[in-house]
């Protein structure tokens, strides 16, 4: 107990310092980077982060291998059940001419009636036993030979399916190297995110003090830092209504259609700053993006009830974070999330085309 009194206390006079430095700065940045543990704290947690999307990124190129090489099996053992029917077929063939060459030269060897030496035997001359002889051997030749085809034919066919058979080996053995490298780089994630949880659970610990000094920062007019990140939608969906259409010329904004309480998010990384009821609007949500070319880029969402918002003012956004829920509060005729851009500065904002930034869908 008294080790967390005194972390209280340590918190609030560097607060307290720190609020006093930053009267003297003209350009003092986010709350968070005037905190050195948290400053430290998000450089580690945006490596870990990176290192994470790695891991995904590999986690994915090894998920694309196994469903590669699963793929070749099914594949093989196709070729493996069709070249085991050209197997037994071969077989039979080679069954079937080997028969016939074993009767062959079962009658060679046979002094009856039907026996080539029988027929050899009763030649009339020399002449007609010496073309008896070529008769005989012409036939024996051509059974051979046809025999040895049959041979080779039923060679080549397992040979083919003993290949096959080993691509389905190798492609196991490539199937179980993949496994256990999924299995690693889950093993690895893992620890990543226990990782990032510590790191997060230890910038929530800072986060009042953040948001007094973004507060401050943004009285001041010192709250400032650059544009970074590129935008993304606020809602997947079909935007349904644009910037100053000709139907709306007054329309200062886009607006996504959603039903009621999907969450929006913020389209890009910043501060939000205020939090607040406004004609029209019902309730208005404003977060600063940082300096774009010399002016202020800030985005405005409209139309939720603020128990609705998951933000305040002060407190610092990541891309993709949850800003509030989809209602159809103030001046709206069904449920959906009025969006807008301004630039300039907080007190003398000029409207901006989000086409600039977003697609027009």
């Amino acid at each position: 107990m008294k080790s967390n009194t005194y972390k209280i206390v340590l918190h609030t006079v560097a607060l307290a310092g720190l609020l006093l430095t930053s009267s003297l700065q003209t350009n003092a940045a986010k709350g968070s980077e005037q905190i050195p543990e948290i400053k430290e704290a998000l450089e580690k947690k945006q490596g870990v982060l990176d290192q994470i999307n790695k891991l995904d990124n590999s986690l994915k190129e090894q998920t694309d291998k196994i469903i590669i090489a699963e793929k070749k099996m099914k594949d093989l053992q196709v070729e493996v059940d069709q070249t085991e029917v050209e197997l037994r077929e071969a077989e039979d063939r080679q069954r079937v001419s080997q028969e016939k060459y074993n009767k062959l030269m079962s009658k060679y060897y046979t002094f009856g009636k039907y026996g080539y030496i029988s027929q050899l035997l009763s030649a009339k001359d020399m002449k007609e036993f010496f073309q008896n002889i070529d008769f005989i051997r012409l036939i024996a030749i051509k059974d051979a030979d046809t025999l040895k085809e049959h041979r080779n034919a039923t060679k080549a066919v397992k040979e083919k399916v003993d290949q096959i058979k080993l691509l389905q080996d190798n492609q196991l053995k490539e199937i179980e190297i993949t496994n256990k490298a999924i299995d690693e780089i889950k093993a690895k994630k893992g620890n990543d995110k226990k990782a990032l949880a510590d790191i997060e659970k230890l910038v929530n610990q800072y986060q009042d003090e953040i948001i007094i000094l973004n507060k401050a920062l943004f009285r001041k007019g010192q709250l400032s830092f650059p544009f970074k990140s590129t935008m993304k939608k606020p809602l997947n969906v079909v935007m349904i209504s644009g910037y100053r259409i000709p139907r709306r010329p007054n329309h200062l904004g886009f607006d996504y259609p959603a039903p009621y309480n999907t969450p929006y998010y913020s389209v890009a990384d910043g501060v939000v700053v205020e939090s607040r009821s406004a004609s029209g609007y019902y309730w208005l949500v404003t977060i600063y993006h940082g300096e774009y070319k010399g002016k202020s880029i800030f985005s405005r969402y409209a139309h939720s009830h603020p128990r609705q918002i998951a933000v305040r003012p002060g407190q610092e956004v990541k891309q993709g974070d949850i800003v509030g829920r989809v209602n159809t509060l103030g001046d709206s005729s069904g449920h959906h999330l009025h969006f807008e851009l301004r630039s300039g500065t907080f007190s003398n904002q000029s409207p901006m085309d989000p086409g600039i930034f977003l697609p027009r869908y």
